[in-house]
């Protein structure tokens, strides 16, 4: 049998394991594993891609009828062209992050800084697309509206 210092020290031996390992899964407290982060990453492209794409596409409608508004998809300064060019990068985001997924699902070797590299890129297009569609919905905003002015009364005419 083990006397009671070596039980302590058998203790405190095995719960030392047990924290190293449990913190080799972990990069940093409270982040999650890879997995978790990669999957939090592509809800987040995914949401800005059907947003961008929903915002380009009302856009595309309004200038339809709009003759100088006919070239603003090749234009970068236009709000259309933003909107398509942040959704274009969105877009190559998503390719990298599915392809780490799928390294990572196949356990094929992947630097640990890649998912660091791509938490940051997609944090900064985040901030980017927010900025771009709040200074999209100011233009498009309608500052001319007849609500609380005046209107002319219409006479009534007689049959």
């Amino acid at each position: 049998m083990f006397s009671f210092t070596s039980k302590t020290i058998l203790f405190s031996f095995c719960t030392v394991l047990l924290f190293s390992v449990s913190g080799l899964t972990q990069t940093k407290p409270g982040d999650g594993t890879e997995i978790q982060r990669i999957d939090v990453m592509r809800d987040k492209l995914d949401r800005m891609k059907r947003s961008l794409a929903g915002s380009a596409s009302v856009l595309k409608e309004e200038g339809k009828s709009d003759k100088a508004k006919k070239d603003d998809k090749k234009n970068l300064d236009s709000p259309l062209g933003r909107l398509l060019s942040l959704e274009k990068e969105a877009s190559r985001l998503l390719g990298d992050v599915n392809s780490l997924r799928g390294k990572i699902d196949r356990s094929e070797k992947y630097e640990k800084s890649e998912v660091d590299t791509l938490e940051q890129a997609v944090t900064d297009l985040q901030s980017r697309v927010d900025k771009v569609q709040v200074d999209t919905a100011a233009a498009r905003a309608n500052p001319e509206s007849s609500v609380g002015k005046a209107r002319e009364i219409k006479k009534k005419k007689k049959f």
